[in-house]
């Protein structure tokens, strides 16, 4: 599978392009995010607002189903203040753990860790999905897959600050890369 980012590449205007429902785009990576990362755990509520907000573009039929205690969610989710974001074991053992916590019908239980890490620590983790994987030529849905994605991410967003002199997270980068893969696969909603 060949990439559609290219090292070296600008993403600054795919960047400017991203419009995923914009209000509660903020809302959840600033407000709720601030949130967690306040209370260095997250509730159950955190991870429904979450679903929500990664399965919008699903019409009908959308299913969050939930089966583990508020104490199991915070003492899970705590880990994510304590673990070593650079190893990457510890990132594919934190997304194991999240994706154990709830099922959501419309996204796989990796892109929804993936997307519970981005929330809470954006400098850290961009969001996994089939858009990011293909713009970056990576292959699988699984965690290893993941993680790749997320290292990569994170590569990137390291090159876009000397690139252009400013600051870049991996969260920028996944919405930079989301815009990319919908304008070069000529996707004119989201799928």
């Amino acid at each position: 599978m060949s990439s559609l980012y290219r090292p070296g590449m600008d993403l600054t205007e795919y960047f400017e392009d991203y419009s995923y429902f914009p209000e509660f785009t903020r809302y959840i990576f600033d407000e709720v995010g601030k949130t967690i990362r306040y209370r260095r755990s997250l509730k159950r509520e955190d991870i429904v607002l979450i679903s929500v907000w990664k399965t919008l573009w699903k019409k009908e039929g959308l299913e969050i189903r939930m089966e583990t205690s508020e104490y199991n969610v915070e003492k899970v989710t705590s880990r994510i203040f304590t673990a070593n974001h650079d190893d990457q074991a510890e990132v594919r053992g934190l997304l194991l753990d999240i994706e154990g916590l709830c099922s959501v019908s419309a996204v796989t239980p990796v892109k929804l860790a993936s997307t519970i890490l981005s929330v809470t620590l954006p400098e850290k983790y961009g969001v996994f999905d089939i858009r990011v994987a293909e713009a970056l030529g990576i292959k699988g849905s699984d965690e290893r897959a993941a993680v790749d994605a997320i290292f990569k991410m994170r590569e990137i967003a390291h090159e876009h600050c000397v690139l252009t002199k400013k600051l870049w997270t991996p969260r920028m980068v996944d919405q930079a890369l989301f815009v990319l893969h919908k304008q070069n696969k000529g996707l004119g909603a989201i799928k």
